[in-house]
C-alpha cells in the first residue's frame, strides 16, 4: 500500500517517509496509543508537522519521570511492549499475532482468564 492517511502523531516511519507499508503500521500506532494511555502524552509530539515527522524518524524513546509523565508505576514488560511496537524497522517490528506472545500481554491474558472463573472453576 502507498496511500498515506492518518493522524501525524500516530504514523509509522514508513508512512511519514511515503514508503510502501503493510499492516505493521497499525502495530506502530498501537505502540503510540499504549504509550499515551500509560503516560498521558504521545511519544513524538511537537508543535509542527515537520518536527513530529523528525521525531518519529529520529527521536530516541525514553521513559522519563517528569511533571508531565510518570513511568515509575509502569512495568518493564509494558515498556518493552511499547519499544517493540515502536521499532522503526517494519521488518523487525512484530506482527499483531506476535504481540499476543509479548510477556505484558501474556501476563494480562492469564489474569483475565483467572478473573473470568467462578469459585467452581467454570467460566462465567
Amino acid at each position: 500500500m502507498t496511500l498515506v492517511l492518518g493522524s501525524p502523531l500516530y504514523m509509522a516511519p514508513e508512512l511519514v517517509n511515503r514508503q510502501p507499508y503493510n499492516e505493521k503500521v497499525d502495530v506502530w500506532s498501537l505502540g503510540v496509543v499504549t504509550y499515551q494511555l500509560l503516560s498521558g502524552k504521545t511519544p513524538f509530539e511537537s508543535n509542527s508537522i515537520k518536527k513530529i515527522d523528525w521525531n518519529i524518524n529520529n527521536r530516541s524513546l525514553k521513559f522519563r519521570n517528569t511533571s508531565d509523565e510518570n513511568w515509575d508505576h509502569v512495568s518493564q514488560n509494558a515498556k518493552n511492549f511499547i519499544l517493540r511496537c515502536l521499532d522503526r524497522d517494519p521488518s523487525t517490528r512484530p506482527s499483531l499475532r506476535q504481540l499476543f506472545k509479548e510477556p505484558w500481554i501474556v501476563d494480562h491474558q492469564d489474569k483475565a482468564q483467572i478473573k473470568s472463573l467462578d469459585d467452581e472453576g467454570e467460566e462465567i
